[in-house]
């Protein structure tokens, strides 16, 4: 076989592998604006970060487990940590607007499976606007794009620390069960809950609507 042949073997080669790749490979689609009766979820950007550092209050920053004293840079770097994850389809992640005020009030987000990162689900919405079904709202727009995107996947996870009582509530009351509990040196470091795909089925039809 001369060079030529070679090269021509190789750029054939390469071809079918990028066309595979791309036939295969599907980024999952979100979508950019979710809205509900109270709330609005927002696609993350990279501009979020200036409205989710006005919202860390010292009780939010200790509910996060987040350092003392963090800058607006720290934020930033977080922030574009959560963008990357996105753009590497590892993690959907949306920002809660209030309807009645038009202003950002928290966020929420659900990852793929991950052992080095365990937890799927996470939300937080600032103390001051606590109540009013915000939340238990965020919880099902969030989980019906997650569930619509993804038609084979049958459940999300995920974990509360035993000192959060009220999380473990609001999940629960959405319609989470307990699976397990994690344990380390003896102690319960989590509680993991699941969420399956029957459960927001069983919400959407209520409404009117189809999963």
């Amino acid at each position: 076989m001369n060079k030529k042949q070679i090269f021509l073997t190789v750029s054939i080669g390469t071809t079918i592998a990028l066309i595979a790749s791309t036939f295969f490979y599907k980024k999952t689609q979100y979508p950019d604006t979710v809205t509900g009766q109270i709330v609005t979820l927002k696609k993350l950007t990279l501009d979020s970060a200036v409205d989710y550092y006005k919202l860390l209050s010292k009780e939010l920053s200790e509910f996060l487990e987040l350092p003392e004293n963090i800058s607006q840079n720290y934020i930033n770097q977080h922030i574009q940590i959560k963008f990357d994850k996105m753009q590497k389809n590892l993690k959907i992640a949306y920002n809660i607007w209030d309807n009645r005020d038009n202003r950002m009030v928290g966020a929420t987000e659900i990852r793929k499976k991950d052992p080095d990162d365990p937890g799927q689900f996470e939300i937080w919405i600032n103390e001051n606007y606590h109540g009013g079904g915000r939340a238990q709202e965020a919880m099902y727009l969030i989980s019906k794009a997650y569930f619509e995107a993804n038609p084979t996947i049958k459940s999300y996870n995920a974990y509360v620390r035993p000192w959060n009582p009220r999380s473990l509530r609001a999940l629960e009351k959405f319609g989470f069960k307990k699976s397990y509990d994690r344990v380390e040196n003896g102690k319960t470091t989590d509680y993991v809950l699941e969420l399956d795909r029957k459960t927001i089925e069983n919400k959407t039809k209520q409404t009117g609507e189809t999963l």
